[in-house]
């Protein structure tokens, strides 16, 4: 697989994650070259699923102690890390040292998933863990609802876009396609979980009717092609008044580094003050907030 992956989010990052609330687990369910997991501020647990094996064996090259992969250009390869390789949790072989087999292209046969899967791959980063899974997104879910996915977790969902929703609907984008069968039974599990979750996709009547009721927002953008598109969350959580991850905040570039600015100055303010003075302004904002 090339270091480029539909659907990965580099341009909409900023906007995604300003719709995430607190949580202790982070998991994507269609993990890709998922652009939430590489910029967000790490959960304490942070798991990734994916049906491709190549998808796992891109991130096991990724380094967050590296920095950030330039957001604006995804096809920048992940920075190579020897960490993740000598600490990968697959049976003693190491991740790589492992034959790959690869699933039939254009579909996820769920009985070929569960001969092809490898053992997943595990490794900390100061308090936060990372673990990226070679599995089929429905079984995990069926698998994993009541001994992982307690309330405290955020599933972020980024499934295939609907053939019916592209501008080229013939042409498949993805190693492990979805029908729409396979939507739904997705939707359906998701629907059911106990914790936020956020799905994204394009406007589609499948995804409206069945999500129906659920918190929705919109944003314009553009394909890598250049072609305008708008993308679609849909939430099972209303508009959050608490980020899990603030440094983000704002709507555009401009607005961003105005508010980081914003900070800095306060922060500065609040350095250069006695311990009273810092008294004072918090009993003025518990004030402001009772108004």
């Amino acid at each position: 697989m090339s270091n480029t992956y539909p659907g990965g989010k580099a341009r909409l990052y900023q906007w995604l994650i300003n719709h995430i609330p607190p949580h202790d687990t982070y998991i994507a369910t269609h993990l890709g070259h998922d652009a939430i997991m590489r910029f967000k501020r790490p959960a304490r647990s942070n798991i990734g699923i994916d049906a491709d094996v190549e998808v796992i064996d891109w991130w096991a090259r990724w380094d967050p102690t590296a920095g950030d992969i330039d957001a604006d250009d995804e096809a920048a390869a992940p920075p190579a890390t020897p960490r993740m390789a000598s600490t990968a949790q697959d049976n003693g072989e190491g991740l790589h040292h492992q034959p790959q087999r690869y699933l039939p292209a254009r579909t996820v046969n769920h009985n070929d998933m569960a001969r092809a899967q490898r053992a997943p791959a595990t490794y900390r980063n100061g308090d936060a863990q990372y673990t990226f899974i070679h599995a089929d997104a429905h079984q995990w879910l069926r698998y994993h609802y009541h001994s992982v996915i307690t309330g405290n977790e955020f599933v972020y969902s980024d499934p295939p876009y609907l053939f019916v929703t592209r501008k080229q609907r013939n042409r498949p984008l993805y190693n492990h396609e979805y029908t729409v069968a396979q939507h739904v039974d997705l939707l359906s599990l998701l629907k059911a979980l106990p914790c936020p979750v956020m799905i994204s996709g394009y406007e589609s009547d499948i995804y409206n009717d069945m999500l129906a009721g659920w918190h929705k927002d919109t944003i314009n953008t553009t394909t890598r092609g250049g072609t305008p598109a708008t993308e679609v969350i849909w939430m099972n959580y209303p508009p959050p008044t608490a980020l899990h991850d603030y440094r983000y905040l704002g709507e555009g570039y401009r607005e961003r580094e105005r508010i980081k600015k914003l900070k800095r100055r306060w922060v500065t303010r609040w350095k250069n003050m006695s311990t009273l003075q810092r008294q004072a302004v918090l009993a003025a904002i518990q004030e402001a907030n009772q108004c």
